[in-house]
């Protein structure tokens, strides 16, 4: 039986770029929902979300619901579209397709980046959120709607909180637009002021070029790690196709920049999709899948130990389903550190 929602307990410790609460709602899958608001997960079904991939929600310091998105549309706390909440640029098969991040130490503000599938090519945009508009209910700036950082872009985007507390924003794309191949990290800074263009700063990895832009972004909670995972299998000495897989780099939080590649090895039967830190940064977790041609395979949970020695080639297997049993075949999916400090995985493209 295919399992719609599976979770795997693993520390009792909670995390967030901002405060805490402002992740206590979940909106994901088709309606579905969690509120940690009372330090255990509740499941609910009032979200309107209908998304095979990327979304994001947000509360406020309370853990009061604001607002959620799955990329194109917005609905506010009462589970309303806002006025000019539709017609963003994200993808319901984006891996990432939605990021909302406060403005800092501007508490009406808040900003919506969106990354676009391969089809349109929509890149990275951004649109902001004014909680003051619409009675309180908030709506998106007419004039800061689908505002746009990058014209191409993989389907990744993250954000990592700085000293002072600006926010980089990342992307992973293409240095040479139109080669097809992605290589380059891209970070944007927004701090109290709007997004800083002058301060945009590019990272390139020729090594890592690959031609797939499925797959997760992840930056460490205290901003020393940056990973990425690119879905297809690896096919070493072909160009675009060597790059594929699951790359952990240092990332300078104080400039942007990223350094330092290290590939996660696993075997070159799976791929990789989603990924997510421990609370310490010391552990990444990375789900690997035999997902081929939209049909579902086997998965596979791995952890990788980052203090220890050759950590790349070392990583432990947590979960994984069977591969004789062809009936606990399962998509790919994403992780997702809990309020409550679970790792959320999706079981299938239909549940989140």
């Amino acid at each position: 039986m295919k399992k719609n929602l599976l979770y795997i307990c693993f520390l009792i410790l909670s995390i967030s770029s901002y405060s805490q609460n402002q992740a206590n709602w979940w909106f994901f899958g088709n309606n579905a929902g969690l509120d940690f608001n009372t330090g255990t997960p509740i499941p609910n079904n009032l979200g309107l979300l209908s998304t095979n991939e990327g979304c994001a929600s947000i509360a406020d310091a309370c853990g009061a619901l604001l607002f959620y998105t799955d990329g194109i549309t917005v609905w506010n706390q009462n589970h309303i579209v806002m006025p000019n909440g539709m017609n963003l640029l994200g993808d319901p098969s984006s891996s990432q397709s939605a990021l909302i991040i406060p403005q800092p130490d501007t508490p009406d503000l808040y900003y919506i980046f969106t990354v676009g599938d391969f089809n349109p090519r929509n890149g990275l945009n951004y649109s902001v959120v004014d909680m003051t508009l619409n009675g309180g209910l908030g709506d998106i700036i007419p004039s800061q709607k689908n505002i746009n950082l990058i014209a191409d872009s993989t389907e990744k985007v993250a954000a990592a909180v700085t000293d002072n507390g600006d926010a980089w924003i990342v992307t992973y794309a293409e240095d040479v637009i139109g080669s097809g191949l992605f290589d380059t990290f891209y970070a944007f800074k927004l701090t109290s002021s709007g997004m800083d263009l002058s301060a945009t700063v590019t990272s390139t990895f020729n090594n890592v070029q690959a031609d797939d832009r499925r797959g997760y972004l992840r930056i460490s909670p205290d901003g020393s790690k940056i990973a990425i995972m690119t879905q297809l299998p690896v096919t070493p000495g072909i160009v675009g196709q060597t790059g594929r897989g699951a790359w952990l780099f240092d990332f300078d939080n104080s400039t942007g920049l990223v350094s330092n590649s290290v590939r996660l090895n696993f075997p070159l039967t799976h791929q990789a999709y989603g990924a997510e830190f421990s609370p310490d940064s010391r552990k990444i977790y990375v789900d690997i899948n035999t997902q081929s041609n939209g049909n579902d395979g086997d998965r596979i949970l791995l952890q990788y130990n980052l203090d220890a020695p050759n950590f790349e080639d070392n990583p432990l297997t947590i979960y994984s389903t069977d591969p004789t049993d062809f009936t606990d075949d399962v998509a790919r999916g994403a992780l997702q550190i809990g309020q409550i400090i679970k790792y959320t995985i999706p079981g299938n493209l239909h549940n989140g």
